[in-house]
């Protein structure tokens, strides 16, 4: 882990990774979320 400062191109890189990387697992819980309650309709009929 490397820490720069007065480099602002690698800090947007690093904030544009951590949202990238957020997004994907938002929409992975998403997904996650979604089988499950699948799941649970199926379970309930």
């Amino acid at each position: 882990m490397k820490i720069t400062f007065g480099n602002p191109t690698d800090e947007t890189e690093k904030a544009r990774d951590d949202r990238r990387r957020y997004r994907e697992r938002r929409i992975l819980i998403q997904h996650y979320l979604g089988f499950y309650q699948c799941m649970n309709t199926r379970e309930r009929k």
